[in-house]
């Protein structure tokens, strides 16, 4: 199956060195090139909070604006030839899990 050596690191795969979600990705999209897929993924460095607490815990002001996990995943994605694009969360998205 396509994906199957994943390793339990969602962004990735890398602990266990499997293919990871980037290459579960190119199969698909190799299989079929007008695919199009959209995922919803969040900064977890990013925000109030984190921002709030960045300072205490020795970061400096800026220091740390991507979470790491993200940035490797984009970094594998341009290894496989994809192309990872940045927007904002939709404000209906937002609205719906605010309310749940």
């Amino acid at each position: 199956p396509i994906g199957s050596g994943g390793g339990g690191n969602a962004a990735g795969g890398e602990a266990a060195g499997g293919d990871g979600l980037e290459a579960t990705l190119a199969a698909l999209l190799a299989e079929n090139p007008a695919l199009r897929v959209t995922l919803l993924l969040f900064n977890r460095v990013s925000g109030g909070a984190v921002t709030a607490l960045a300072g205490a815990a020795g970061v400096p002001e800026g220091g740390c604006t991507l979470d790491p996990a993200l940035a490797r995943f984009e970094r594998r994605c341009a290894a496989h030839g994809l192309r990872a694009c940045r927007s904002p969360v939709p404000e209906g998205c937002l609205r719906h899990v605010a309310e749940a």
